[in-house]
Parts: structure tokens; C-alpha cells; sequence
């Protein structure tokens, strides 16, 4: 499957409603205002519906960086 990163930055950007040039990504939890707690359950909502894929719950307290959720969303995707 070829990731899709267009569609990725401007999911994370709508969802946490990051102002311009606030976007990196390295970007973890907690390195900008918006990705607090209330946030990261929007962000992971986002993303899940933007790229159908469901996250198990367990796994994520652990998607705390835009590298790790793109990891996860890239195993999780149908191909």
C-alpha cells in the first residue's frame, strides 16, 4: 500500500486544529497545545475514518507520535 501523506497532514492538521507551520513530523503528545488528551482521541478518530482502519483499544495510549500512528495506520491498512 502507498501511504498517503497528503491525506495524513491534513488529517492531523483538521483534527488538531493546528495553526500554519505548527505541523512536523516528528510531532508527538504533548509537543503542541492542541494534542492533549481530548485532542489525541480526535486526532486518532480522524485518522481511523480518513484512512479505514480501526485502532484496537489498547493500542492507543501508545499512537503518541505522528511516526508511530503512521506505522500503525501503514500495518493496519487493507491492501
Amino acid at each position: 500500500m502507498t501511504f498517503n501523506d497528503t491525506l495524513f497532514r491534513q488529517t492531523v492538521e483538521r483534527a488538531l486544529r493546528l495553526p500554519a507551520g505548527r505541523y512536523r513530523d516528528e510531532l508527538k503528545l504533548g509537543d503542541v497545545a492542541e494534542w492533549d488528551s481530548l485532542g489525541h482521541l480526535d486526532l486518532v478518530i480522524a485518522l481511523e475514518q480518513a484512512f479505514g482502519v480501526s485502532f484496537p483499544t489498547a493500542l492507543i495510549p501508545q499512537l503518541d507520535s505522528l511516526v508511530v500512528i503512521r506505522q500503525e495506520i501503514m500495518r493496519l491498512s487493507p491492501e
